[in-house]
């Protein structure tokens, strides 16, 4: 059972956002009941893409080298890197990114969409945990389409609450990849099954695939 973990505040959108959407009035879902609803939901965006879709900040990642001159991060696509050390069997060596003004440096970005790392000078040897690398990972400003996509989400947990499902089984956790969802009988019935219709449309044009287990209660 993989447990869900929120996006963070504020999630790829926001509640004035869902509020629009949904029209579930403020006196039957509150804003704070909305933001849980962003987060699970944006969270389960995630994971069904493989990746975030905002700036990320990871610290002190350790990395293995091949020998090759290039690198790859565990994450991309990369924003900036704020850090590279690498090992030389006794201590930490500070390494700087490449500078085409000064012609210094010994590594460079060199495809930021896939988190590729080369190496302009001095590629360290092949060696397990070699390299230790800080970076910020993830997306500047949230693509439209994931917006969309995310206030789909939220409403689709908003409208559970306001079904009267305080505590929806997909608000916990995913198995294999399902996210149950549970809804009083005629309480939103249609349109959730057509904001599912929607999402499942809009995940494959990303390239993610939305697979939910349907419990009615």
């Amino acid at each position: 059972m993989t447990e869900l973990i929120p996006v963070g505040p504020g999630g790829y959108c926001n509640i004035q956002d869902v509020r629009a959407f949904s029209g579930i009035p403020l006196s039957r879902v509150s804003d704070g009941q909305l933001l849980s609803a962003i987060q699970m939901g944006d969270s389960q965006i995630s994971l069904l893409t493989g990746r975030v879709w905002s700036p990320v900040n990871i610290g002190e990642q350790l990395h293995d080298t091949t020998g090759y001159n290039t690198l790859r991060l565990i994450h991309y696509p990369v924003i900036s890197v704020s850090k590279l050390e690498v090992w030389n069997g006794t201590e930490w060596i500070s390494r700087l990114e490449w500078d085409p003004n000064t012609r210094t440096g010994s590594w460079r970005i060199k495809q930021s969409g896939a988190g590729i790392l080369e190496w302009i000078s001095n590629p360290p040897g092949r060696m397990r945990d070699a390299v230790r690398v800080s970076y910020k990972y993830g997306y500047e400003s949230i693509p439209g389409y994931i917006k969309d996509l995310s206030i789909r989400m939220a409403s689709i947990f908003a409208l559970q609450m306001d079904a009267g499902q305080s505590n929806p089984s997909g608000f916990q956790s995913i198995t294999e990849g399902a996210l149950s969802i549970s809804w009083g009988s005629g309480a939103h019935d249609g349109r959730i099954k057509l904001l599912i219709q929607e999402t499942e449309k809009m995940l494959t044009n990303i390239g993610g695939k939305l697979d939910y287990a349907f419990i009615k209660s």
